[in-house]
């Protein structure tokens, strides 16, 4: 049996076919989040209207309706994409180790003077009054939130990793910077447009007024680092350093009053900030020096192919 692979079809086609398999995907999604009162005994509608007040086991079945949507939406059509389209889908999505060793603690040391830059971002976007019923909607959003940072144990805090830290950055990062970044490469002359993109999407996505700005600078952030390192794993542990540190730190902070204070004051203070500067241009000019970037034909489908022509594989 002969099998066709989507990268033979027309860069249209191709685009269409991924929303249709992400549309398929969303529905999936609803009919699961639907059937998971019959697992946890939490009805539907109470998982998406909590708060820090929130009984504990309303909270837990929210995050593993949220672990489930990130999953299905993100990861896994990114991953069945790959595989209908190209012979290698490891390599489609750019999951290849770094060019250099040292790029993977240079973005250890990048997200530590990132990650207070962004809060810092973030507390300034919220000082903007932008009306009463975005900053209703904001408050809810945040009070969401706030439930799932509630971590009275350690294995909250494990499992708000893995839903808020390590399944974004993995699922994201294969849709994001491995599917949409590469459409939009096959489109544009150099890299600044698909990053670009890239990270408008991912800011829109996540549907945050007030976390616009912040999260499209995190999504270009995420983009160049991509790009840099020629390397999705090196994104994927940036997303998920980035998303994890603001976890612990939530942790940490119960039994910290400081540390709350500044938390719930969404100001981060010029003593951090300065230091964080310096740390994220040092960190960012050692990555530029060993950066091993993505070849200029790193979105064409046909590189590695003996003959640019539609191809097929015998199974």
């Amino acid at each position: 049996m002969f099998t066709r692979y989507w990268r033979s079809y027309p860069w249209a086609l191709q685009v269409a076919l991924f929303l249709l398999m992400v549309f398929i995907m969303i529905s999936l999604t609803q009919a699961i989040v639907l059937l998971l009162p019959n697992v946890t005994g939490v009805p539907v509608d109470q998982m998406f209207n909590i708060s820090a007040t929130t009984p504990r086991r309303v909270i837990d079945a929210a995050l593993l309706a949220q672990l489930i949507s990130t999953v299905l939406f993100f990861l896994v059509p990114s991953v069945l994409f790959a595989y209908v389209t190209h012979p290698s889908p490891i390599s489609y999505l750019g999951l290849r180790k770094p060019g250099k060793s040292i790029q993977v603690l240079l973005v250890i040391v990048l997200i530590a003077g990132f990650t207070p830059l962004i809060l810092g971002l973030e507390g300034l976007m919220r000082r903007i009054d932008l009306g009463a019923a975005i900053k209703a909607r904001q408050a809810l959003s945040d009070n969401i939130f706030k439930a799932y940072m509630d971590m009275p144990g350690f294995s909250y805090f494990l499992f708000g990793l893995l839903v808020m830290a390590i399944a974004p950055a993995v699922s994201e990062e294969l849709l994001f910077r491995g599917i949409i970044m590469r459409f939009a490469q096959k489109r544009s002359a150099g890299i600044a447009t698909p990053i670009f993109v890239s990270g408008l999407l991912f800011a829109l996505i996540h549907a945050d007024v007030y976390g616009f700005i912040p999260i499209f600078v995190s999504g270009v952030f995420l983009g160049t680092v991509y790009y840099l390192t020629g390397s999705l794993w090196c994104s994927m542990l940036a997303h998920g350093l980035h998303n994890g540190l603001q976890i612990t730190l939530m942790y940490a902070s119960r039994n910290n009053p400081a540390l709350k204070a500044v938390i719930d004051g969404n100001a981060v203070p010029f003593y951090i900030l300065a230091p964080a500067a310096i740390i994220f241009a040092g960190a960012y000019y050692l990555l530029w020096k060993n950066k091993t970037p993505l070849p200029a034909n790193w979105a064409n489908d046909f590189k590695d192919a003996q003959k640019q022509t539609n191809t097929f594989s015998e199974n």
